[in-house]
């Protein structure tokens, strides 16, 4: 289901997306200078689903959504259309909150502020719940911890040290992991390296290390039919978004004997978090601990269903989605 919205004002479109779920929806919120509906609409279709089964699998029962200001002029200066933004989230009448996300900076909320308060990710001073990346960083944590059990000796391959792969790798390496990390940042990489204790390799060559655990947690399709057949990595548990060059490279994981936990539930830390600004009474951080750190159990469970039929983890964890929306 979708809709939009041409804001009087500016005569901007925005176009809004529903998924799974009751409001208010979370919903990742941006602006584009896109001008294709069509393009839009299948970019923000994608997110839906993706959030849909984050949440299914999860077992968190809350509305998500996607909405996006698009066709803004290059010349456009941002706040205008960020106040067309905020015209529309107030037209909806709170049935959205809106949330940070690539095209939508968490400091920008700020602005938007201004003219609305139906916005999630505020920071914790204002009633929100703050920085993400911690979050994330400890969800990729417990979704490898899912797939090795004792992290101790364990040799994990970061992929990405950046704000979210950092944190990660002084965890691990806190745990007792054995580090491999690279980055396309040779300073990051370098920086991590003499806090964990780990080795620097070449991005390129990162994937193709023999390690027990492969974490992606830079951008871009890190999965396709080139870099399949060279892996060699037993799993792989990361927060990167769009891992898979395409849906068919989860069965080549599978194939080669690979388990992969899908990045809908070893990314979804910061997804918990958000979640816990809708529970009665509002955010409190010690319940989004004990959220996160069940992601290492909703790991387990569709790495188990993925055994049980004979399914990549990706699939499993659609059907863990479905079965937990079918029991009510």
């Amino acid at each position: 289901m979708h809709a939009k919205r041409l804001d009087p004002e500016t005569g901007l479109s925005t176009l809004i997306v529903l998924g799974t779920g009751a409001p208010p929806a979370l919903a990742p919120a941006g602006i584009s200078s896109v001008t294709s509906e069509q393009e839009v609409k299948g970019e923000l279709s994608r997110i839906v689903r993706d959030l849909s089964i984050r949440t299914g699998a999860l077992g968190i029962d809350i509305g998500v959504a996607a909405l996006r200001v698009f066709g803004v002029p290059e010349d456009m200066e941002r706040e205008v259309a960020l106040g067309a933004l905020a015209r529309t989230l107030e037209w909806l009448r709170g049935r959205f909150l809106a949330v940070p996300g690539p095209l939508l900076a968490p400091e920008e909320l700020e602005v938007l502020l201004k003219t609305t308060d139906h916005l999630a990710g505020l920071p914790v001073a204002q009633g929100g719940s703050g920085d993400p990346t911690p979050w994330t960083a400890l969800g990729a944590f417990f979704a490898i911890q899912a797939c090795v059990d004792e992290l101790t000796g364990v040799t994990v391959a970061v992929q990405g040290v950046g704000r979210v792969g950092s944190i990660l790798a002084r965890d691990l390496a806190a745990a007792g992991a054995k580090l491999f990390v690279a980055d396309i940042d040779p300073e990051k990489a370098k920086s991590v390296a003499e806090a964990t204790g780990a080795t620097v390799l070449d991005p390129d060559e990162i994937i193709k290390t023999e390690c027990d655990v492969l974490s992606p947690n830079a951008r871009g399709a890190v999965f396709t039919d080139e870099t399949i057949p060279e892996l060699r990595c037993r799993y792989v548990a990361g927060a990167a978004n769009g891992q898979l060059g395409k849906i068919r490279h989860a069965e080549m994981l599978r194939d080669r004997g690979i388990v992969a936990v899908p990045e809908e539930v070893a990314g979804a830390g910061w997804l918990l978090n958000l979640a816990t600004e809708l529970v009665p009474g509002g955010y409190r951080e010690e319940l989004a601990r004990v959220r996160v750190v069940r992601i290492e159990d909703s790991a387990a469970e569709l790495l188990r269903i993925a055994a049980e039929e004979g399914s990549s983890p990706y699939r499993a964890a659609e059907l863990l989605a479905d079965r937990w929306r079918a029991s009510g």
